[in-house]
């Protein structure tokens, strides 16, 4: 049995070198080109790729379509930097002047529709000025204090605090002058002596403030955190104003 295999083993092993053998005029590459040689030849070209210089038409950039000519000041950029020559740099920047004079044509027009056409503009909802800004903040504050007031009998706020915390300390009086304004009731919650409400409405720091509807089990997450007086209001106005 040995004999057999061992003979079975030289067979292939003559065969093989037979191979090699006949086909020893062959050579490495027989009427072939080297890989790593037509490897390197690609490298070479692709390294000596010449980058044309952009044709700019002085005359027709005036009107040219916004997406050709946005294509234009790129490809005028990546030359200038590739190639940064006084010229090249120059022809950039005089694109982007002629693009900031489009624009600038663009925006004194749209300013003088909008103007004219009262159902465009939105400065009577969102003024622009400080004094228009002045009066649209002061209307707000007594929107939401009425909303706020005319509420006062349907919504409440928990007051989680809790004995040790500084910034509870600064938060009473603001809560204070909170009611004294709405006519709210805001209930203070210690979270050292009632785990269940803390439980049950995931306090996870203190002060948080959580606004209830009466006669409801719904409740949201107002903040978490020492807030002033203005933003409690609008917080609560946010949910209850809708």
């Amino acid at each position: 049995m040995l004999l057999v295999f061992k003979a079975g083993a030289d067979q292939i092993h003559k065969a093989e070198k037979r191979e090699f053998y006949y086909d020893r005029e062959r050579g490495w590459y027989f009427y072939e080109v080297d890989p790593k040689k037509e490897e390197k030849a690609e490298d070479k070209k692709e390294s000596e790729i010449v980058h044309s210089k952009p044709v700019i038409d002085w005359k027709a950039v005036q009107t040219m379509h916004p997406t050709d000519f946005n294509k234009l000041i790129e490809d005028v950029k990546d030359y200038a930097i590739m190639y940064p020559s006084e010229a090249n740099v120059r022809d950039f920047y005089k694109l982007q002047s002629i693009a900031l004079d489009r624009s600038r044509a663009f925006m004194e027009t749209s300013m003088s529709v909008v103007q004219s056409d009262p159902d465009l503009s939105r400065e009577s909802r969102y003024p622009a000025s400080k004094v228009g800004q002045d009066e649209y903040f002061r209307e707000k504050r007594e929107r939401i204090d009425r909303v706020l007031r005319e509420n006062a009998d349907n919504y409440a706020l928990l007051y989680f605090y809790s004995p040790e915390c500084g910034y509870c300390a600064k938060q009473a009086p603001i809560l204070q002058s909170f009611i004294d304004d709405t006519g709210w009731t805001v209930k203070p919650v210690d979270i050292s002596t009632d785990s269940n409400a803390v439980a049950r409405f995931n306090i996870q720091s203190t002060p948080s403030l959580v606004l209830i509807q009466k006669g409801t089990k719904d409740w949201k997450l107002i903040s978490s955190g020492l807030l002033p007086l203005p933003d409690i209001k609008e917080r609560v106005f946010r949910v209850i104003g809708k």
